[in-house]
């Protein structure tokens, strides 16, 4: 819209409106991989290379506050700083940066829609090398090396599609 209305915004006044529409919202205006931080307001590109996920969607949905809520009654940890994790995908090593992949979410959404978990074992159990719950569920997400082990990982889900992350 800023550009078809011609509003000259930049891209640090785009992301600030962005976050008042949503804390997931300024990831989306980038065109490439970013880290988020903060209620989502900060957004950094990283260099990490191209990824092919299978994203399983629910027929439920679930509200971000109230897994924010479980997540402050359970007394959830947060999880590690996210630069081993950058590093490793950056090396293109998917294998070593598969157990630093975390959602601090997923615990208390885990304990409250059993589904969920369930959904994150089957992508593992059908050849994903790691899978997270997206955001505060209940999609979850399975990361393959290949596209063709992506495709084929997701003809095992109603309703799942392949992504991929580019540069």
């Amino acid at each position: 819209m800023n550009e078809l209305w011609d509003c000259g915004l930049d891209d640090d006044r785009l992301i600030e409106l962005a976050a008042q529409i949503g804390s997931d919202v300024p990831a989306t205006l980038a065109a490439r991989p970013v880290l988020v931080s903060g209620r989502g307001e900060r957004v950094v590109p990283t260099d990490v290379p191209a990824m092919w996920w299978v994203i399983v969607p629910a027929e439920f949905h679930i509200r971000t506050p109230d897994a924010f809520r479980w997540w402050d009654e359970d007394g959830g940890p947060t999880g590690p700083d996210p630069t081993a994790l950058v590093g490793a995908l950056a090396s293109g090593d998917l294998l070593s940066a598969t157990p630093l992949l975390f959602n601090d979410l997923e615990r208390p959404v885990f304990a409250r829609h059993r589904e969920v978990a369930e959904t994150k074992w089957r992508l593992l159990e059908a050849g994903a090398i790691a899978a997270l719950m997206c955001g505060s569920g209940p999609t979850v997400a399975g990361l393959s090396r290949t596209e063709a082990e992506a495709e084929d990982v997701a003809s095992r889900f109603d309703g799942a599609h392949v992504a991929n992350t580019r540069r």
